[in-house]
């Protein structure tokens, strides 16, 4: 039996937004930011709109940390 790959994305539902407050996925529907950021480690994070029934969430981007 050949190993299989598993590919895993952590959905996270808390981010900082462009102002730099604490926000969640539905408020961050309801006033989008062109920026998040994490609020422990300050990595990027890409929000992610609802889609059909699953709920919005932020995911990590691979790169360089952002200054606020």
């Amino acid at each position: 039996m050949a190993p299989r790959s598993l590919s895993f994305v952590r959905q996270i539902f808390l981010t900082l937004e462009g102002t730099g407050h604490l926000t969640g996925t539905r408020t961050a529907g309801n006033t989008p930011y062109n920026r998040y950021t994490c609020n422990l480690c300050c990595n990027k994070r890409r929000y992610h709109p609802k889609y059909g029934t699953e709920r919005p969430w932020f995911e990590y981007t691979h790169g360089n940390p952002t200054e606020n």
